[in-house]
């Protein structure tokens, strides 16, 4: 052998040598870090110590490139890292190794260099098995009910409450965005059948079921099971989704305070203009919807004169009636509703203050549209509705049942 082999030959040996000194040590190192977190686990107590919790704080901490990563390890929960599409399992409890990789030196030295993820050396070595052997585990995971809100507050009422009632009659919780109009207006909470949720992310994968007709009940649309997470919808214009949870209901849907402030404030001073108290008086909110429903060309109709004088009349025998209106349109409202009687035209607020006025009164006399349909729900006394909202051989006519009767409550009064 020349002395140039001999050089190359102590060469080779030398990085032999080196590589196989690294991989030891690195196991030793993850070894004694297992080591330590058990019995960090065992004696310091509180779960942030455990060494999942602390390998997953790790991980989110850096960007790890599943491209580098040969094979997986498994693990109770699942992340999506941020610099790729596949999810990543990692795992101390669950690792097992196939130690024959190490026999070759050539597979060690390329699989250490492909790491890159700058986690520190033992976080790196856990993402280089070399040849790991696959596990699965059981993961659990919850699955939720989801709408999507549209339209204004009328319709969000009938999506959230029926999405409530649907998640309820399966065990499982409505995901309520932070974001989501119905949360500003209402003090909506957590409890065991809602999620509040900063971003709702998890209704991103949610399965789609529709309903076959947007004002009248569908049982297709709440037949599935408890093993996915749905989103229901559209409209959900039916009580017949949430009847069974109306009193649970009553207590989350509370306005929130700087609402009802506004409509405690407004009812004093109508109580105070009449020198008189709520123990005297009967109040009896009216909702007289006119704007976009007056030859809107859909088939909608409008609440007539003839049906208020009715209405008026039918509440006249009630203990000293104080009718409060409400309208979008107060110009034909002032020119149409009855004058021998005690009435209280209210304007100047927003739509969720005049809601929550009409749900403080004793009585409604609702008109068309789900808001008005609200403002009946909400005062929970004698309501009244105008028995003809729709063209009858309008396309619109096909979204309510044949007799209304999904959309309207049965013991609500039709004039």
């Amino acid at each position: 052998m020349t002395t140039h082999e001999s050089i190359e030959y102590v060469i080779l040996c030398y990085f032999i040598i080196a590589d196989l000194a690294y991989v030891v040590a690195s196991l030793f190192a993850m070894l004694i870090t297992a080591v330590s977190l058990i019995i960090m686990t065992n004696h310091v107590g509180p779960a942030q110590y455990s060494p999942i919790r602390i390998i997953n704080d790790t991980i989110r901490k850096h960007q790890v490139s599943s491209n580098n990563v040969i094979g997986t390890i498994d693990l109770d929960k699942s992340m999506e890292t941020p610099n790729s599409k596949r999810k990543t399992y990692i795992s101390i409890a669950h690792a097992e190794w196939n130690t024959s990789s190490l026999l070759t030196w050539r597979n060690i030295v390329p699989s250490l260099k492909t790491v890159n993820t700058g986690m520190s050396k033992l976080s790196s070595v856990a993402k280089t098995t070399f040849l790991p052997v696959s596990t699965t585990t059981n993961m659990s995971k919850e699955f939720y009910v989801c709408v999507k809100y549209i339209g204004r507050i009328g319709n969000k009422l009938f999506q959230f409450a029926s999405g409530y009632g649907i998640a309820a009659s399966k065990g499982m919780k409505l995901v309520v965005g932070v974001n989501d109009k119905i949360y500003q207006i209402f003090q909506i909470k957590d409890n065991k059948n809602i999620l509040i949720s900063t971003y709702k992310h998890e209704c991103d994968s949610a399965i789609f079921r529709r309903e076959h007709q947007a004002s009248a009940y569908d049982e297709n649309v709440e037949d599935f099971k408890p093993n996915a997470t749905y989103r229901v919808g559209r409209y959900l214009q039916s009580w017949k989704y949430f009847h069974n949870v109306s009193r649970e209901l009553r207590e989350i849907l509370r306005f929130r305070s700087h609402i009802q402030t506004k409509a405690d404030n407004i009812m004093e001073n109508i109580l105070r203009k009449y020198n008189t108290s709520r123990e005297t008086v009967t109040l009896i909110a009216i909702h007289v919807r006119r704007g976009d429903m007056v030859n809107s060309g859909h088939g909608y109709l409008v609440a007539t004169k003839e049906y208020f004088e009715k209405a008026i009349q039918f509440f006249s025998s009630y203990l000293s009636p104080v009718y409060v209106v409400c309208s979008n349109g107060l110009t034909w409202s002032k020119a149409n509703m009855p004058k021998n009687y005690t009435v209280e035209f209210i304007y100047g607020n927003s739509p969720e203050e005049d809601l929550a006025l009409m749900a403080s009164c004793d009585h409604m006399i609702s008109s068309v549209g789900s808001y008005s349909w609200w403002a009946g729900w909400f005062t929970n006394g004698t309501v009244t509705y105008y028995k003809w909202p729709i063209v009858e051989d309008s396309k619109r006519r096909i979204a309510y049942s044949s007799d209304y009767m999904d959309y309207f409550y049965p013991h609500w009064i039709g004039l």
